[in-house]
């Protein structure tokens, strides 16, 4: 029974027709849509992550769940932060926390010197790594020195950046070129300097060039100096290329001249041609030509000495005027 049996599911299956095969176009097409709408689908998903995840820590630091750090800011503010979230994102921050004063769960520290706004735009991005665009307008200078003073590199070079692209104008260029000289940002000083030297006349009737003079007035002496080291150097490379436009007019005339005598020519430059609007003189030359093809070449010369003797030569040689 079960012989005859598997031999009739054999039979059967011979009965059965062999489906045609897929064809390489569309299997190809299905799989790249498979593989497209996974992508987009995974990225969608990341970017749904990646906000929910900053919506996360901007809820922690507004609402300052189980927060254990007050912070102490100018005209009395006070930010509420975690220690352990801002230690890790600043080795100085942990430093301090670790010499901070306890008061049961609270540690307090100090950030002063700046705005309170400008503390608590600095404690945001120790969170989320972000910040809105409204409050790096109003505080980059500020973030830049915090940003510098307690270590967060990242945010140093976010506030270099925008410095350098758009934030940097006339009114703060000196301030700026302060700042940078303090933080040890060669890139944006360097720039600031360049801003500087190039726009000094309008630079130096701000009022932060008047307040560097007061605060300090050996940067505005090495400011000078420097100013006057880059006309010196301007005067040098115009000295210069006046000194190669000269020796290369040498040059062509010399060239001019071996042409002259050896191949004999009687016409010098371009033709129809302004010759004014070339490097060369080549109406000078002209003039040459016209003397060295005078009247007295090839000709026969006689001269007479003073003492009676008569000598005759033929003129081959470079010719006078007689």
């Amino acid at each position: 029974m079960v012989y005859n049996h598997s031999k009739s599911l054999r039979n059967g299956n011979k009965l059965i027709p062999i489906p045609p095969t897929m064809s390489r176009r569309i299997s190809i097409n299905s799989s790249c849509e498979c593989k497209i709408s996974n992508n987009s689908k995974s990225r969608r998903q990341n970017n749904n992550d990646s906000s929910s995840k900053k919506d996360l820590w901007e809820r922690l630091f507004h609402q300052g769940y189980k927060a254990d750090v007050c912070i102490n800011t100018n005209s009395g503010g006070v930010v509420y932060a975690h220690s352990n979230i801002i230690a890790m994102a600043s080795s100085v921050l942990r430093g301090m926390l670790k010499q901070a004063h306890r008061y049961g769960r609270w540690r307090i520290i100090s950030i002063i010197g700046v705005p309170h706004d400008a503390v608590q735009v600095f404690i945001r991005y120790l969170y989320t790594y972000s910040y809105e665009k409204e409050d790096m307008d109003e505080f980059v200078l500020h973030l830049l020195v915090l940003s510098h003073v307690y270590m967060v590199p990242h945010l140093k070079c976010e506030c270099e950046q925008k410095l350098e692209l758009g934030l940097l104008t006339i009114d703060n260029l000196v301030d700026v070129f302060q700042l940078a000289l303090f933080c040890d940002a060669p890139r944006l000083s360097l720039i600031c300097h360049r801003k500087i030297l190039k726009n000094f006349k309008v630079v130096s009737e701000s009022e932060g060039w008047k307040t560097m003079k007061l605060s300090h007035p050996l940067l505005e002496k090495e400011i000078l100096e420097s100013m006057i080291d880059e006309e010196n150097m301007k005067k040098e490379r115009i000295r210069k290329m006046n000194d190669k436009k000269v020796y290369l007019q040498l040059y062509e005339a010399m060239e001019a001249l071996v042409h002259i005598c050896r191949d004999g020519c009687r016409t010098i430059g371009p033709h129809d041609k302004d010759l004014r609007s070339y490097t060369l003189d080549y109406v000078l030359i002209q003039t040459i030509v016209e003397f060295l093809y005078a009247e007295t070449w090839g000709l026969s010369i006689v001269t007479a000495g003073c003492d009676g003797t008569i000598k005759t030569f033929h003129n081959f040689g470079l010719p006078i005027r007689l």
